[in-house]
């Protein structure tokens, strides 16, 4: 399940932040595409380069960024491919939890909120102008935070 992905993670509790997120993002690993924005991506803010994988890897910018750090061009070229390769997938994952989440776990604490400032700020982020994280994001998280036995900072302010 989890080829190509290799980040270093600090401990059962990320992980378990790690994989709430990436639940909830793909509805419990069964969707890779952005829902709304598959087959309209004019729709979407981001156009073409709406939400894909696990974590929903959006934006040009990020596109461009993973393709390079990854040395995948077709990441930036053809963004179905984070969708249908599922190496390529837990590559951005990498990718995204690696340069974007860590730093703010880090300079912002381990906790679900960090981890949400960093993946969907202005949605769900009530300092942002956000309306709170998602339930469904906090259920998830919470689910493997029993599976894993670690209590993880499930505060709703990021």
């Amino acid at each position: 399940m989890v080829t190509g992905f290799v980040a270093p993670i600090s401990g059962l509790k990320e992980l378990a932040i790690l994989l709430g997120n990436c639940a909830h993002e793909s509805a419990k690993f069964t969707i890779t595409t952005e829902i709304g924005c598959r087959n309209n991506p004019s729709a979407c803010p981001y156009g073409w380069f709406y939400g894909r994988g696990y974590l929903q890897l959006s934006w040009e910018q990020n596109y461009l960024a993973a393709a390079k750090a990854l040395g995948n061009p077709q990441i930036y070229s053809n963004p179905d491919i984070v969708a249908y390769d599922e190496t390529v997938n837990w590559s951005t994952v990498q990718w995204f939890w690696q340069t974007i989440v860590q730093p703010q776990l880090r300079s912002r604490g381990m906790s679900l909120a960090s981890s949400v400032y960093a993946i969907n700020g202005k949605l769900e982020c009530k300092s942002q102008g956000g309306g709170g994280i998602a339930p469904q994001r906090l259920s998830m998280t919470q689910c493997f935070e029993a599976q894993l036995g670690v209590e993880i900072d499930t505060t709703d302010w990021c």
